[in-house]
């Protein structure tokens, strides 16, 4: 299915390109978001203006989008994105 997200973006946790919707912007507009896949499974986590989503794709793929250090990485290469990027 398609992935929308309204809420607060100041780390792209919104996964919709840049992180408007921060503290000033209202977090009741819904925006679809930029994954080219069919998602099967989301998710999301964070604490306070920190944040992270998820989005499983059918195939398996899983996206990430939003603030870097609270994404698992093996490498400790914390980069925080402003739109899904598929997690490896």
């Amino acid at each position: 299915g398609e992935v929308y997200s309204a809420g607060y973006n100041g780390n792209g946790q919104r996964g919709i390109g840049n992180t408007a919707g921060g503290d000033s912007a209202p977090a009741s507009k819904w925006i679809k978001c930029p994954i080219y896949k069919e998602i099967d499974d989301i998710a999301c986590h964070g604490h306070g203006s920190e944040g992270v989503s998820y989005a499983r794709a059918t195939d398996g793929t899983l996206f990430m989008t939003g603030y870097g250090q609270m994404r698992p990485s093996d490498d400790q290469d914390y980069v925080t994105t402003f739109q899904p990027v598929p997690y490896v």
